[in-house]
C-alpha cells in the first residue's frame, strides 16, 4: 500500500507533533481511573501524535487545538486500526475488529496494557473475546452480573481452549475457581 503525501501534509504533521507530541501531558502518570476527561483525552492525543495508536475521531485545527474528541466523561472513541503500541488486538478467531466504543481513560489503559506486555513479555498480538465498555453478561462460577464498565476477555492464543474471563473490578492477581489467573486489572483503575 502506498500513500501520496504532499510537502504540506508533512509540514502540518510536523507542526502537530511539535505542538502536541513533545511533552507528556498533565496527569499522564496517573491511574487511568484517576484521570480527568481532559487528562485522558490529552494522553490519547499525545499517544496518537506519537504513533502509539490511532484515534479515528481525532481532529486538530490549523492553530493546533484539538477539535475532537471532546474532553468529556461521556466521550467514546474508536481506536482503529486495532494496533496499539505495535500490538495487534484480534478476536479469538484471529479476525480484526475495531476497538470501540472505548472511553478516553480506557484507551489509555489499553495502551498501558499493550506497551507493558510488549516490553515485559515480547507480546505481539493480544487475542480477545472482545473489548468494550461492558454490558450485562454472566461470567465465572457464580454467574453474577457485572456493573456496566470496562470489560475484556483475554485468551492465551487464537486456538486456545483455555480462556480467562476478566470481570470488571478484578484486581491482579486474581485466581478463579478453575485455577486460571487474570492477566490484568480489568477495572477502571488500570
Amino acid at each position: 500500500m502506498f500513500f501520496h503525501v504532499t510537502p504540506e501534509g508533512i509540514e502540518r504533521a510536523n507542526k502537530i507533533k511539535q505542538a502536541l507530541g513533545t511533552a507528556l501531558p498533565a496527569g499522564f502518570d496517573k491511574a487511568a481511573k484517576e484521570m480527568t476527561p481532559q487528562e485522558a483525552r490529552d494522553a490519547l492525543v499525545y499517544l496518537n501524535v506519537n504513533w502509539e495508536l490511532h484515534m479515528k475521531e481525532l481532529s486538530i485545527s490549523d492553530d493546533m487545538k484539538v477539535i475532537s474528541p471532546k474532553a468529556e466523561a461521556s466521550t467514546r472513541v474508536t481506536l482503529e486500526p486495532n494496533i496499539i503500541s505495535g500490538i495487534s488486538f484480534l478476536l479469538d478467531s484471529g479476525k480484526d475488529f475495531p476497538l470501540k466504543p472505548v472511553t478516553l481513560a480506557f484507551g489509555v489503559a489499553l495502551w498501558r496494557l499493550a506497551s507493558e506486555l510488549k516490553k515485559d513479555w515480547g507480546v505481539t498480538t493480544i487475542y480477545s473475546g472482545g473489548i468494550g465498555i461492558g454490558r450485562s453478561c454472566s461470567y465465572g462460577p457464580t454467574k453474577s452480573t457485572p456493573e456496566p464498565g470496562w470489560a475484556t476477555k483475554v485468551t492465551s492464543s487464537p486456538t486456545a481452549s483455555k480462556t480467562w474471563s476478566i470481570p470488571p473490578g478484578t484486581r491482579m492477581p486474581e485466581t478463579f475457581s478453575d485455577g486460571s489467573t487474570s492477566l490484568l486489572n480489568a477495572s477502571a483503575g488500570t
